[in-house]
């Protein structure tokens, strides 16, 4: 339930994300509230709740609390631990750090649907040119993973600013494929630059954390990665999700390499041996 409030947060209202703040820091005390307490704690009305819970997909507040009992009658030990706080050492830093990068991993590939993976293998396998788009925080995920495309001979482009991210889409065509990499689905630049590399003829596939986003609406694939589940000092917790974006192409890269698998591996060799000298059998 938690993956998926975090999922719909971002298209939530104001008093719907009143809601939602509230369950996400008490969520082991909602099976036990009536709906009147959780508006009153969230300081809201009810009719807020129940539109929260329309919004995130549920028949009303009665099925949000049979959600929560259930979740609970089935917890084992708790996974997440809690947000970064004042005071913190760095021993719990690193802590919780490393746990949010290493559950967000878990719950992405517990998640992802494979059935979309192989369709953007089939796409990437074809393609005459890939396009990756990514700006702010994706920028570091569009630079790893056109460095892993090159390195197999894939032709590949990246655009991380507006002008130039659109500019490029427009001038795509029928062979070729687009990705959009946006933690929150709704960075303007990416989402527009999708959209036009869509009507340009190109497939497109989206990497986001949230599906329910305008970045999916103009994708062929969307690559879900579950948002991460401890916040940072930013206004969203992209850090374990930049991870599991991070592997999600790293993992396409991979599985196109093994199509073509002797190629692959003479690719790699003259890397070494080009590139870097040094390295020898």
């Amino acid at each position: 339930m938690l993956l998926m409030i975090r999922q719909r947060y971002q298209n939530l209202t104001y008093g719907e994300k009143r809601v939602a703040d509230y369950i996400l820091t008490h969520s082991d005390s909602i099976s036990k509230m009536h709906i009147q307490d959780l508006a009153i704690a969230a300081g809201v009305a009810n009719s807020a709740v129940v539109r929260f819970c329309k919004a995130i997909g549920l028949s009303g507040y009665a099925e949000l609390k049979y959600k929560f009992l259930e979740e609970t009658s089935k917890k084992e030990e708790p996974l997440l631990l809690p947000a970064i706080k004042r005071g913190d050492k760095a021993k719990d830093i690193f802590n919780k750090t490393f746990t949010s990068n290493i559950n967000s991993l878990y719950e992405t590939i517990r998640q992802i649907d494979m059935e979309q993976v192989d369709k953007a293998v089939s796409l990437l396998h074809k393609a005459r040119h890939i396009l990756l788009l990514g700006t702010g925080s994706s920028e570091s995920v569009v630079t790893n993973a056109a460095y892993h495309f090159y390195q197999f001979g894939y032709q590949v482009a990246t655009a991380v600013s507006g002008v130039m991210m659109r500019t490029m889409a427009l001038n795509l065509g029928p062979e070729d494929v687009a990705i959009g990499i946006s933690y929150s689905g709704h960075t303007h630049d990416t989402v527009e630059s999708l959209y036009v590399a869509h009507h340009s003829g190109a497939a497109t596939i989206a990497v986001t954390s949230y599906t329910d986003s305008p970045l999916c609406e103009s994708a062929d694939i969307i690559l879900y990665a579950p948002p991460g589940d401890i916040p940072y000092m930013t206004d969203d917790a992209v850090v374990a999700s930049r991870t599991s974006h991070n592997c999600i192409l790293d993992s396409l890269v991979i599985t196109l390499a093994c199509q073509d698998y002797d190629e692959s591996i003479s690719k790699i060799y003259a890397r070494n041996t080009i590139i870097f000298p040094s390295i020898r059998d």
